[in-house]
């Protein structure tokens, strides 16, 4: 019975016609109606062979176009990570670039800050020297006549420094105008 499905099969892959293999089973020894459900079981067969080998080519092919989908899919989460990372790297260079102008702008600030208190600092002594011409000079107190003015100095320095805090730099500047003044007026 293989046999005679083989046949038929290579009948129908040659192309002959239902009536021309009707005969050549005929001529075997085989009825009509029973060829004919032969041939039928045979296109049977055939079908489900050919079905599997249309499911094998199609999975390769969806295999296939699955793999080119991966690295294309691959490729563009690549770009969209370069795109990201460029724009983090930008963002975070703007960033940096405006902290450092305020750092510098602060300096600048705390600069000019130094420089006035230096000036009125050099005004003061100028004073000072201008009022020792005046007043005869007696002998006072040593702590009080340079211990003072040094340490007012200082915390006219430290308001300089500590700058940030505005309220501790006016106390700071004032108690140093008021040492740097007491120690030259009490100190003589």
């Amino acid at each position: 019975m293989a046999d005679i499905l083989e046949t038929i099969k290579a009948m129908i892959r040659q192309g002959a016609s239902s009536d021309e293999i009707v005969d050549t089973l005929k001529s075997m020894g085989i009825s009509e109606d029973e060829a004919r459900k032969l041939i039928l079981l045979a296109e049977r067969d055939m079908l489900r062979v050919l079905r599997n080998e249309i499911r094998e080519i199609a999975a390769d092919a969806f295999i296939e176009q699955a793999e080119r989908m991966k690295k294309d899919l691959a490729a563009e989460v690549d770009r969209m990570v370069d795109t990201r990372l460029k724009l983090a790297q930008k963002t975070l260079t703007d960033m940096i670039r405006k902290e450092m102008n305020a750092y510098v702008s602060s300096i600048s600030r705390a600069e000019d800050r130094l420089s006035l208190i230096e000036r009125k600092v050099y005004d003061l002594e100028d004073r000072v020297a201008r009022l020792e011409t005046y007043r005869p000079k007696k002998q006072g107190n040593v702590a009080i006549k340079y211990l003072v003015p040094i340490i007012g100095i200082g915390f006219l320095v430290a308001s300089v420094i500590l700058s940030a805090d505005k309220t501790l730099a006016t106390y700071l500047f004032a108690a140093g105008i008021l040492f740097v003044l007491g120690g030259v007026i009490f100190g003589r």
